[in-house]
């Protein structure tokens, strides 16, 4: 039996682009380097000032708040997930894997949400070169998508909120920031 439970955050998501950048105490840079967050790590944006954000970062249960600068950094706004963005797909790519996150529209459930059904992979690009199938991660399922949020499927997609960002086809999805398949 699916879950209901609508994952969608009413807080932003804050999607650092910048490689080690300095997280501080204040927003200033005479404020104190508290810790560094790096490319493609995503937090939550906790405040804002004049050219600096505030976000929260978690690895597991420890979780830093600090300031870094909004050059840095692009906040993913909370727009709906366009169905014909969702059926397009979606593309993952950190360099070191590849894959994509596929939607296929499939009817509708009794309470009138969508049905769409997902596949997801992800291949290892070093153990795919190497002649490997290099096949990380291989899932698929069902997801009732409201017309506004994806909602959650199974165990595999954990708590995590999704963010889409239609200016530039981002989507933050199962804790991953995907790049629209256009």
């Amino acid at each position: 039996m699916l879950s209901t439970t609508v994952l969608a955050s009413k807080a932003e998501a804050v999607y650092v682009q910048g490689d080690k950048v300095n997280m501080r105490s204040g927003p200033s840079t005479s404020s104190q380097v508290i810790g560094r967050v790096t490319a493609g790590e995503i937090g939550t944006l906790t405040d804002r000032k004049e050219g600096w954000v505030q976000m929260e970062t978690c690895v597991g249960p420890d979780c830093q708040t600090g300031w870094v600068s909004s050059q840095f950094v692009t906040v993913l706004n909370e727009e709906v997930v366009p169905e014909d963005a969702l059926l397009r797909g979606f593309i993952y790519d950190d360099g070191d894997n590849f894959g994509m996150l596929q939607f296929k529209k499939v009817g509708k459930d009794r309470w009138g949400n969508i049905l769409l059904e997902y596949s997801f992979w992800i291949k290892n690009f070093e153990l795919a070169a190497t002649g490997g199938t290099g096949i990380v991660v291989s899932e698929s399922g069902t997801v009732p998508y409201t017309g506004a949020f994806l909602q959650q499927p199974e165990n595999y997609i954990d708590g995590y909120s999704t963010v889409y960002d239609s200016r530039q086809g981002l989507m933050y999805y199962a804790g991953i920031l995907w790049d629209e398949n256009k």
